[in-house]
């Protein structure tokens, strides 16, 4: 991916409770060729949070088809936590069909956020 092109990034929202704003703050305080933010929520589909609209954070899994038919709440028992958000964002990254950049917010509270293009 160029310099010049657009991004959108993609954060792995696991199961709990997070505070996005100061990922998101970063990645477009840092990151010019982001023009959007979308999310995944990896946690119970029915504790999913409320993305604050003025982060304009969307999420990018709702209506994700599972690819391997058994479905993501089979998944999400079966697989360990981090496996499961890897799936869930690898199938929302395919479906948006751009330069993606995937981050996992967890690591944001020991270190800077760290993008991989």
């Amino acid at each position: 991916m160029s310099r010049s092109s657009t991004a959108v990034a993609c954060l792995i929202v696991p199961s709990g409770v997070w505070d996005l704003r100061p990922l998101v703050d970063s990645i477009r305080a840092t990151t010019p060729s982001i023009t959007s933010v979308a999310a995944v929520w990896c946690g119970d589909p029915h504790l999913r949070p409320v993305a604050p609209t003025d982060l304009q954070v969307a999420w990018a899994d709702l209506g994700l088809d599972e690819p391997t038919g058994l479905g993501w709440n089979r998944l999400l028992v079966a697989l360990e936590p981090q496996p499961y958000e890897w799936a869930r964002a690898a199938a929302a990254i395919a479906r948006l069909r751009r330069g993606q950049v995937s981050m996992r917010p967890a690591g944001y509270r020991q270190k800077p956020p760290r993008a991989l293009i």
